[in-house]
């Protein structure tokens, strides 16, 4: 190949280069940003995590109490905020047919009082809406009242929060179960719902 040729050439794949190369780098461009966007726009990834502990009273003039800590976490690569429209709990005994759905009262937190060694129950909030993002988990402790008529007995209870979204129409759901012992309730009823029992959760 003479030098004259060689030179062509040279010149051709430095004429293909500078042609081609900014239009791939604009394609992966395109495409990586299509990819972000899509990524950052798809509705939210939304983990309900139940807690370990649940909280119950029963007895006096209302239904019976669950005290319960839910957690919720955006699990996955979208920017946009979830929101948490509504949120239930049902208690539906395991060894037979039929539950009752209990009602979010109110948020609260649990104060240790280092005279009685007990812990006391203080309101902070109003059940409502609440937004869960990618960069915040959000829980509360919440006070959920079921049936007046309705309560608690010896057996395994499965304890469900539903909760409702924005972005979707189907509710995100956990569940957990607790044994209730007839010892339990003897010392629940006799509480007339002034005093609490804490179970651990079977997950």
């Amino acid at each position: 190949m003479s030098d004259s040729e060689q030179a062509s050439l040279v010149a051709f794949f430095q004429g293909w280069l500078s042609t081609w190369v900014p239009i791939v780098t604009a394609l992966i461009s395109l495409v990586i940003s299509l990819y972000t966007f899509v990524v950052a726009t798809q509705a939210p990834e939304v983990r309900l995590i139940m807690p370990d502990v649940v909280r119950i009273a029963q007895g006096g003039e209302s239904g019976p109490f669950v005290y319960l800590q839910p957690i919720f976490v955006n699990t996955g690569q979208s920017e946009r905020v979830e929101v948490v429209t509504g949120v239930q709990l049902r208690v539906e005994p395991v060894d037979q047919p039929g539950g009752v759905d209990f009602v979010w009262d109110e948020q609260g937190t649990w104060l240790f009082d280092p005279n009685t060694q007990s812990l006391n129950w203080a309101f902070t909030a109003d059940p409502g809406a609440f937004l869960v993002n990618a960069n915040n988990a959000q829980d509360f402790t919440g006070l959920f009242i079921g049936p007046q008529a309705w309560r608690f007995a010896p057996g395994v209870y499965r304890i469900q929060v539903i909760a409702e979204r924005a972005t979707a129409r189907t509710p995100l759901a956990a569940s957990i179960e607790v044994e209730l012992a007839q010892a339990d309730i003897d010392y629940l009823d006799e509480a007339q719902g002034t005093r609490f029992l804490t179970f651990t959760a079977r997950h």
